[in-house]
């Protein structure tokens, strides 16, 4: 899998040009990622009214908040998934991370940080099993 970066507004959205909507219909579909200092990250999508001539955009849906969200293309279908981390421990995160996507600055020191949270807490639970 590959993930997409660059992708922060409506304005540098990713846009998939040919997009089911109902049974028959086609339309346009964009999607990015929407940063919030308190909350995250979290995906938005919105498609345009599949019936008209030109594109008036709906409402746009928004998902959950996580620590940090990649769009990610699946190789085999093209299919645009979005993948999540949310902090739960060093072994799930070492995984995510494994997946090799390509990380923004903010989530690097995002990174760094959480690295840093797991290495307190693993002397911390070494400095308890001593005593």
């Amino acid at each position: 899998m590959k993930n997409l970066t660059g992708h922060t507004s409506a304005e540098t959205a990713f846009i998939i040009a040919d997009y089911p909507h109902g049974f028959t219909a086609r339309c346009k579909k964009r999607m990015w990622i929407e940063h919030s200092p308190k909350h995250g990250e979290r995906i938005v999508s919105q498609t345009t009214k599949p019936y008209l001539t030109h594109d008036v955009w709906q409402t746009p849906k928004k998902s959950t908040y996580d620590l940090m969200k990649f769009l990610v293309v699946e190789e085999i279908t093209g299919h645009i998934k979005s993948d999540a981390f949310s902090m739960y421990d060093a072994a799930r995160f070492e995984a995510f991370l494994a997946k090799g996507y390509t990380l923004t600055e903010r989530q690097t020191k995002l990174v760094e940080r959480i690295k840093q949270l797991f290495a307190n807490k693993a002397q911390a639970q070494e400095a308890s099993a001593t005593v």
